[in-house]
């Protein structure tokens, strides 16, 4: 399914959707269940910064890691 969608996405919105963004997407959204969270985050840091607390699985233990 990610790889027809990443097939897709760029026509429509250009570049950087391959399925490997949208894997990492789609574990934002599972980390993060709350949108206000990665809205709040996306807006003081870039993606890369998300990328180690989005695989922390514990949520106590990534509430620990993203409060600084």
């Amino acid at each position: 399914m990610l790889k027809k969608l990443s097939d897709a996405l760029p026509r429509e919105y250009g570049n950087g959707w391959d399925e490997r963004q949208l894997r990492y997407c789609v574990r934002v959204a599972e980390a993060f269940p709350d949108k206000e969270i990665p809205n709040t985050l996306c807006s003081d840091l870039n993606g890369s910064h998300l990328c180690t607390p989005m695989f922390i699985d514990d949520p106590l233990k990534r509430e620990f890691y993203m409060d600084y």
